[in-house]
């Protein structure tokens, strides 16, 4: 029997890159397929190319037994549908809307129907609200169907996209890093929801994933493809994959990840006597609208020191960073800047005196290049030609991967290399207070292990950082403090090792996670991170 999805010997090119270079998969009816490989080893472009969003340069794909359409509307209708590795949602619209969205194949209705409101027009819509409220209580949606996106928790954009995707009734699904900024239970879920949907008889579902969560991967999938440098390396079973030391190495080596940097040791905040903090927080509420989402926040951060601030979704996290560069607005308290008020300001003004924050979706401009990315990031800085290129090549001896790729556009890249330029584009504004929410998301564990050294060294350069994480296993030996946030409130704050309890962790944070056999020193968080299984897989390999 021929496969559902054959994809063979794909090749493209941006500029000079190679994204993809022999790269192939075969999918069959009914099964769940795994991608797996490290950051830039060209997994999305190849999600890509299979939906249309990107122009196939080589190779031959076809679906159903047909060569598969050029462009993403034809491609939708022939039945693949997909999520994206950023959030790719509505903002103005509420979750049931976005959802609802997904239906455009089947819909029939037409743009003179839908403005006069006919009869057919209204029985449409009402049978897509149906199918949409379905589709949201399956995967697990754990708000008012007509909450506003703007202000949900990212794990709950993440459920809403799958959901979108499945009211397009697709035969095969294509999922980039779905699991990305869930909790471990939420993980669960999906994963039983995707098994759920496979099995159902009425729609059978082939489902094609990309996901850094190898332990997810592993216990989901009915085969695995990994890839290295754009190319196939190896397709098998699940247990095929995990013995295979080829699979191993492109994972933990360390070719083109920045150079390990050491860990400092911790110590105290790095405030002289009479010095205000860098950043203040007192009894801050923030929210939106009637909405407090934050209440009572107390929070200091001094010259050079790394705060960590950790909890599960929707615990408000997100809103408690946004709310300090202005958006949205503190609705009550204050913060301070070196002992000034800065609530009042405007985003821009906030930015201006030293802040910087780099959200959870990376925050670059997809259609422009990283050289690109990077001056419009100095606007407002007045800075002379041989200012900002003296900034520049500063920042690529850090990033040197962003060099090699200075004339790509930024929406080509990988999830590392994203990150990498989220970082430089906060970094050539030379900031005070640097704010990373949720910044290992989507990251091989090569790249995190990567991007703690370069936290580690920004801290070294005097700047002060602020890390907000699920996954806090990378990032709390290199913290001064950390705070558990519940419900918008800290519930405990002080050293690290503390405060990530592994009990508090488990009731507050992980839910059901059996952390029993772990090492006291990395508890229940790295139980469930991206490394765990792979280093695992490394010492059955090598032994030890």
């Amino acid at each position: 029997m021929s496969a559902l999805l054959e994809a063979s010997d794909l090749r493209v090119s941006f500029g000079g890159v190679h994204a993809l270079d022999g790269f192939s998969v075969a999918v069959d009816e009914g099964e769940i397929h795994g991608i797996i490989g490290p950051n830039g080893a060209g997994k999305t472009t190849a999600i890509n190319v299979l939906t249309g969003f990107v122009k196939l340069h080589g190779g031959r794909v076809r679906f159903g037994g047909h060569p598969l359409p050029g462009r993403p509307h034809l491609i939708a209708q022939a039945g693949i549908g997909r999520t994206f590795q950023s959030s790719a949602i509505f903002p103005d619209l509420t979750a049931l809307e976005n959802v609802m969205c997904g239906g455009h194949r089947w819909s029939r209705t037409g743009l003179f129907g839908c403005m006069v409101r006919s009869k057919v027009a209204r029985a449409e819509e009402a049978e897509l609200r149906r199918m949409a409220s379905v589709w949201l209580e399956r995967v697990g949606f754990q708000f008012p169907h007509e909450a506003p996106v703007r202000a949900l928790p990212f794990g709950e954009h993440r459920k809403m996209e799958i959901a979108r995707a499945l009211m397009g009734k697709p035969r095969l699904l294509l999922l980039d890093e779905p699991t990305a900024g869930l909790t471990p239970t939420e993980v669960h879920l999906v994963g039983r929801l995707l098994k759920a949907l496979r099995s159902d008889s009425a729609h059978p579902l082939s489902i094609l994933l990309v996901e850094h969560n190898v332990p997810f991967i592993f216990s989901l999938c009915d085969r695995v493809t990994a890839v290295d440098k754009g190319a196939t390396i190896v397709s098998g079973s699940p247990a095929e994959i995990r013995r295979h030391g080829g699979v191993i190495q492109s994972y933990l080596g360390n070719e083109g990840a920045a150079e390990p940097q050491a860990v400092p040791r911790r110590g105290e905040t790095h405030l002289a006597e009479g010095t205000p903090p860098v950043l203040e927080m007192r009894q801050v509420e923030a929210g939106y609208g009637r909405v407090k989402v934050i209440r009572g926040i107390d929070l200091k951060v001094g010259a050079g020191e790394l705060i960590v601030i950790c909890g599960r979704n929707g615990a408000g996290k997100s809103t408690l960073l946004n709310a300090l560069v202005g958006q949205p607005r503190v609705l009550g308290g204050q913060v301070l800047w070196f002992g000034e008020r800065i609530d009042g300001l405007s985003v821009s003004q906030i930015v201006r005196k030293g802040l910087a924050l780099v959200p959870q979706e990376r925050g670059i401009i997809s259609e422009q290049s990283v050289e690109a990315n990077l001056k419009l990031s100095t606007i407002g800085l007045r800075l002379r030609r041989a200012e900002y290129r003296a900034r520049r090549d500063s920042l690529m001896e850090r990033f040197p991967k962003l060099w090699e790729r200075r004339t790509q556009i930024a929406g080509t890249l990988s999830g590392g290399e994203r990150q990498m330029l989220a970082l430089a584009k906060a970094l050539i504004r030379r900031p005070k207070l640097l704010v990373l929410d949720e910044p290992s998301i989507g990251l091989a564990p090569t790249i995190v292990e990567a991007l703690a050294g370069m936290v580690a060294d920004i801290c070294r350069d005097g700047i002060s950082v602020i890390v907000a994480e699920q996954n806090v296993w990378w990032v709390a030996p290199l913290a001064q403090r950390a705070y558990l946030l519940e419900s918008g409130k800290f519930i405990a704050e002080g050293a690290p090792e503390d405060v990530i309890h592994r009990e508090r962790i488990l009731e507050n944070f992980l839910g059901e996670t059996d952390t029993d056999e772990m090492p006291p020193e990395l508890g229940p968080a790295f139980a469930e991170s991206p490394g765990a299984e792979i280093l695992s897989a490394q010492r059955d390999v090598h032994g030890g």
